[in-house]
């Protein structure tokens, strides 16, 4: 069952990075992805994902990591929705850039989401020995 779980998350992840690949290079519908586009796809991956992925293989739970580093583009779909519904009540917002505070916002986000994930680990060390 294990190995059916690392073949099924070697294949979400084959996919979901392809995807990731193809919407970056201009294949997709958004076209060559830019500076600030590529800043708000990797965001999650680098804040949340790859940590994550980290704490899972050092503490033994192979399978977790993998299945967090195939699903990490996900979250940087998920985070081109946050993006999207931060800047959509402007007008013309979809031909500027995103501003810094904006960025700021998404990195405190998923820091948050991870300071979580920490404390929740943390605790559960601290009262199961």
């Amino acid at each position: 069952m294990r190995v059916l779980g690392f073949l099924l998350a070697l294949t979400v992840g084959l996919v979901l990075w392809g995807l990731t690949i193809a919407v970056s290079g201009g294949a997709g519908p958004l076209g060559e992805a830019r500076g600030n586009e590529v800043m708000v796809f990797f965001i999650p991956i680098v804040v949340f994902a790859i940590p994550v992925a980290i704490i899972a293989f050092t503490r033994d739970y192979v399978l977790s990591g993998t299945w967090m580093l195939a699903a990490a583009p996900a979250f940087g779909f998920l985070n081109f929705a946050f993006a999207a519904a931060a800047t959509s009540g402007q007008p013309g917002s979809w031909d500027r850039p995103l501003n810094m505070s904006t960025l700021l916002i998404l990195v405190a986000g998923w820091g948050c989401l991870l300071g979580l994930i920490l404390a929740t680990i943390r605790r559960a060390n601290s009262s199961g020995g």
